[in-house]
């Protein structure tokens, strides 16, 4: 009816397994997909060997809570992971939106003048984290 046709067991099968292979497909493609992997195996490898030592829970709380690079493997094998997972799910990153709006901000602040001033007066310059702006460098 309407031209709606139901579908087969084995088409609903086939498109499935269809739209698995090309996942697949693109993620054995995904050079920084291996990148990431790579890298957090890497960061795994090096807290494995840190960890090593001692076994038992509580001593492994401790070191984890003592040893600044331990952590910073750690902190770093999760950061890949995350990224990983963010490209296998394929959540966008806003980059191209992100660079837009901070042109536009930052056209806004060089062609209205009141704006201007008020960047140039507010914004601090320089190293050393006085209270040298725009307005008082010039």
């Amino acid at each position: 009816m309407f031209g709606l046709q139901r579908k087969s067991r084995a088409e609903k099968v086939k498109e499935a397994l269809l739209s698995a292979a090309s996942y697949a497909d693109g993620a054995l493609r995904d050079t920084s997909l291996h990148d990431d992997l790579r890298s957090a195996a890497d960061h795994g490898a090096v807290a494995m060997r840190r960890v090593r030592k001692d076994l038992g829970m509580p001593s492994l709380v401790v070191r984890l809570a003592e040893d600044k690079k331990l952590r910073k493997h750690m902190r770093a094998l999760l950061d890949d992971l995350d990224s990983a997972g963010d490209r296998i799910r394929g959540r966008k990153r806003h980059r191209l939106r992100n660079v837009l709006l901070l042109a536009g901000v930052g056209s806004a602040v060089v062609a209205i003048p009141d704006v201007r001033k008020w960047v140039s007066a507010h914004v601090p310059i320089g190293d050393d984290g006085g209270s040298e702006t725009l307005a008082t460098a010039t």
